[in-house]
């Protein structure tokens, strides 16, 4: 079983995604009434309770995407609008809110962690998550000084064969209230194409070619170097280009290509983050994918620093 810990840890690298602005239907997009049934089924193979969704508007999405937006009765529901998946749905009412006159009772809904997966996997599985994926789950009790009660939670991670996705990937996340069971929460990802990538390098190759680019690149700015060669670690997995260094922005545009790269971590995460210094270099040709450095700590939020939870 994966902690609590790690689970917050991960919830927090995958924070909900922005509102969005108004947007408009593409030719790329799915006929509404297509996007309508899809949500109709979510409604009964979730067991929402939901009989009537009422169709709110279109709002932009990361990755020059659109998301139709829902209102039911308990929730809102956000279903993207050229796969037709679902990205988001939580509780409109706040029911999960911590407030004085809540009348918790502190119980929990499932008589065991086992119990409480399968439900979580049964969710996923009706919602497509990937047959091979990594789920990571967690239990969180109530606890009044929180601004939300406790849940069940599980994050599936899409796997590639034996790799995963070093840094942000598709996910599926599922939190369920933890005395009741009902859903309080789902958002995923699904807009990644992994591109085939052969392992034609060895580890200390990519290190050494992350350690060039990484001296060069702090020293022409003047920043911190946070590790040297020797206490390199690297892990093979899939990542998207963030424009580091000159690579392009691959996330500009869904779906986002992923490349098998040797992610190269320069010393440790910073004191109360999960970000660290990093070069990835493509495990085929070692030419430089993306990367992030914190830097001198100025400005710390517009970092390219990235957040990697999963780095173990």
């Amino acid at each position: 079983m994966i902690t609590y810990a790690i689970l917050t840890a991960l919830m927090v690298a995958y924070e909900p995604l922005n509102q969005g602005e108004l947007a408009t239907p593409k030719p790329l997009d799915l006929p509404f009434e297509v996007i309508q049934r899809k949500a109709s089924q979510v409604a009964r193979d979730l067991n929402l309770g939901v009989t009537h969704w009422e169709p709110n508007r279109m709002w932009t999405h990361p990755g020059d995407r659109r998301v139709w937006e829902f209102t039911g009765s308990e929730y809102l529901l956000k279903i993207e609008s050229t796969l037709g998946y679902v990205v988001s749905l939580e509780r409109r009412d706040r029911s999960h809110r911590v407030r004085p006159y809540s009348h918790r009772t502190g119980n929990r809904h499932f008589a065991s962690d086992e119990d409480a997966k399968m439900e979580l996997r049964s969710i996923a599985n009706k919602l497509g998550v990937w047959p091979s994926s990594k789920m990571a789950y967690g239990f969180r009790p109530d606890d009044p000084t929180r601004e939300q009660w406790g849940y069940y939670g599980a994050r599936f991670l899409k796997q590639v064969g034996q790799y995963g996705f070093v840094g942000n990937g598709p996910y599926l996340l599922i939190l369920l209230d933890s005395e009741t069971g009902k859903i309080v929460e789902i958002s995923q990802e699904r807009g990644y194409l992994e591109l085939p990538t052969e392992v034609r390098i060895s580890e200390n190759r990519a290190k050494d070619i992350a350690w060039q680019i990484y001296r060069t690149y702090c020293q022409a700015r003047e920043a911190p170097l946070r590790g040297n060669r020797e206490t390199a670690v690297a892990k093979l997995g899939y990542a998207a280009q963030n424009g580091f260094n000159g690579t392009r922005n691959g996330r500009e545009r869904a779906p986002f290509e992923a490349r098998l790269v040797y992610c190269v971590r320069f010393g440790e995460t910073l004191q109360g983050s999960r970000m660290f210094d990093h070069i990835d270099v493509r495990a085929d040709t070692g030419e430089l994918w993306t990367g992030a450095v914190i830097g001198k700590l100025r400005g710390l939020p517009h970092s390219t620093a990235l957040q990697h939870p999963e780095f173990e």
